[in-house]
């Protein structure tokens, strides 16, 4: 996937009308992408190097985030990294 890819939240729910899902993940190098709803990850174990609209950052166990709609982020350099994610559509709030 390039850049551009969007990730529906439709492919992380039961149901294609879902408006939420929230799910433990052990996290992977990922390649630059960007949902078409909120995500807030927390991080439960282990560590890695977010790149979040241009800016890295170092992630790990205790830190925690939201992602804006449309913004393009990635994972590299994961080690044993875990998190609590909630993806969620505007309207739920």
């Amino acid at each position: 996937m390039k850049n551009k890819d969007i990730l529906a939240l439709k492919r992380f729910t039961k149901r294609e009308t879902d408006k939420l899902a929230i799910f433990e993940w052990q996290q992977r190098d990922v390649w630059s992408h960007q949902h078409d709803c909120f995500e807030l990850a927390y991080i439960t174990e282990g560590t890695a190097m977010q790149t979040l609209d241009g800016d890295t950052i170092p992630v790990k166990k205790g830190s925690y985030f939201i992602i804006d709609h449309g913004s393009i982020h990635n994972y590299t350099h994961c080690e044993n990294m875990k998190l609590i994610n909630c993806l969620f559509l505007a309207d739920i709030i």
